[in-house]
Order: C-alpha cells, then sequence, then structure tokens
C-alpha cells in the first residue's frame, strides 16, 4: 500500500470522486493499493471480456465499496473480493459495489480503532445489468 498525495494525481482525482456525493466528511489520507497479482487477475479478465464482447461495449467503471470488517480489507488488499465475505445477500451473493461513496459510507463502512472509516475506490468490469434477489447463488443467476 502507498499513501497518495491529495494534492496531487492520482489521489486528488480520488479525494474528488469521493467529495462528489460524500462532502460532509474529511479525508484523512488515500492509500494506493499495489498488488502484481490483483492487477493480473484484472487485466486477464478485461482482456478476455474485450475477445467476447469488443472493446467498444467494454462497459468499466470506478465504484466504492465499503466494508464494516475493517480486517476485511486487508483480506481484500491481499486477496481480493471474494464471496464469502458477503454477509447480507440483500440481492443475491457476490460483491456489491457503488455509484456514490456516500452509499457505501453510510451504513457500509467500518472503521479502524481511531474511528477512521475505510472504503475502497475499485475500476471494476460490468457486465449486463439485473435486478437481483436474495435467493440468487453465484451458480444460480437467472
Amino acid at each position: 500500500r502507498l499513501e497518495l498525495d491529495l494534492k496531487a494525481s492520482p489521489g486528488k482525482d480520488v479525494a474528488s470522486e469521493f467529495r462528489k456525493t460524500c462532502s460532509n466528511r474529511p479525508i484523512v489520507k488515500i492509500e494506493g493499493l499495489q498488488n502484481q497479482d490483483l492487477y493480473d487477475r484484472w487485466w486477464n479478465a478485461r482482456t478476455r471480456m474485450i475477445k467476447s464482447i469488443g472493446e467498444n461495449k467494454l462497459n468499466e467503471k470506478y465504484l466504492f465499496h465499503g466494508t464494516k470488517q475493517i480486517d476485511t480489507m486487508s483480506k481484500v488488499y491481499t486477496g481480493g473480493f471474494k464471496k464469502v465475505f458477503n454477509r447480507t445477500a440483500k440481492f443475491g451473493e457476490g460483491t456489491y459495489l457503488a455509484r456514490d461513496a456516500s452509499y457505501s459510507a453510510n451504513g457500509y463502512c467500518g472503521y479502524d480503532q481511531y474511528g477512521v472509516y475505510q472504503m475502497f475506490l475499485c475500476k471494476a468490469l460490468l457486465g449486463e445489468s439485473h435486478l437481483g434477489d436474495r435467493s440468487y447463488k453465484l451458480t444460480s443467476w437467472p
């Protein structure tokens, strides 16, 4: 993990994205995650998706993710998101990401021993959208 300068890109860009919907919360620091294994997995998934649907249909977005369990944050740093981290599954099993930082901050972020909340801003590859249901398992999509 690498602490990013809040006054220069990319730290400034992340802060700006956060403040669009969460301007009432102070930013203590922003860290960048550099994990070659996770990057390679993302890049390979992106390459497969481009081959499957074409680059012009690629749907990539920066999305926020909050987790109430701070120890889960370190597990994600090293191993990525896993469906076992999801406890509520309101719309089916999986990892939930939000367009707005405020959504992740209000109810989904845990805090450390100093009362500092933590969340991820992720570059996500999105497939087709479908309204989920609590009964959906990752092996039984509609």
